[in-house]
């Protein structure tokens, strides 16, 4: 089996490149020890996205990666790429034990500021001198958790700092500043990851390799021709050929539960 990565997959730049051969390499790795090869969702990494639309678009001009691809922006974000992914890192072997407790460190303190910010009520007497005056009457939010003054248009955790280094609260910027984004875009990012688990559900649909897409009905002859090229491993995938619809996407669904149901019982 032959592993390729950069140019030779229609894309250009170093870090598609870089990002191909990554992939390329556990791969190749895990075929030397007979093991099943490793995908990344594209809801989950911008790896997984540029792999994704190499196989199931193809190119007609050299592919640069850019954020505008994903679906899921507020998800794919700088600040939690570790926490996208290295947990996968380390299932694969690929995280050492000490850049692991580090990233189990960040994320523990992560949620101890959370936690104290949402259960926490501001009292202006609390902090007199608090940077947040300067931005708004502490007596308006006077009762509010912290949480909800952070949401705020403006208002960030360096304002709320006395209240938080009296309780001991105060972290890192690389925390605070996960803690920030997490808070301030919560409903955005919730919203996404619903959108995310439905592309889940549609992923863990699996197609069987040999169906044989010319003897189905309904679907039209260049949808049968494109997913008998592509060959696409799931619902998901398969929707995101161009020209199959979703109506295409449900017939074969439909195909794939009436095989399901005439296979015979053990």
């Amino acid at each position: 089996n032959l592993f390729h990565a950069g140019q030779i997959n229609g894309t250009t730049g170093y870090e598609e490149a870089a990002a191909q051969g990554i992939v390329a390499g556990i791969n190749a790795a895990l075929r030397a020890q007979g093991q099943e090869p490793v995908v990344f969702p594209r809801q989950e990494s911008y790896i997984g996205i540029l792999v994704d639309d190499l196989v199931t678009r193809g190119v007609d001009e050299p592919y640069r990666m850019f954020t505008s691809r994903s679906e899921f922006r507020l998800l794919l974000r700088i600040d939690n790429a570790d926490r996208r992914l290295t947990p996968r890192g380390r299932a694969l072997g690929l995280v050492g034990d000490i850049a692991y407790r580090r990233f189990e460190e960040k994320y523990a303190e992560v949620e101890r500021v959370r936690t104290f910010l949402r259960g926490h009520r501001f009292r202006p007497e609390e902090a007199p001198d608090a940077p947040l005056a300067g931005k708004l009457d502490p007596s308006s939010v006077k009762g509010h958790t912290l949480e909800q003054i952070l949401r705020r248009p403006a208002v960030t955790l360096s304002d709320l700092e006395p209240v938080l280094r009296k309780h001991g609260c105060w972290a890192n910027v690389v925390v605070r500043r996960s803690v920030e984004i997490e808070i301030r875009y919560e409903g955005y990012i919730q919203q996404q990851a619903r959108d995310a688990a439905k592309l889940d559900r549609l992923s863990a649909r699996r197609i069987p390799p040999d169906l044989d897409y010319h003897s189905i009905d309904g679907l039209s002859r260049e949808v049968r021709e494109k997913l008998s090229r592509i060959r696409p491993q799931d619902l998901a995938m398969a929707g995101r050929i161009p020209g199959v619809t979703p109506a295409a996407v449900s017939i074969v669904g439909l195909q794939i539960e009436l095989r399901q149901r005439k296979r015979p019982s053990p």
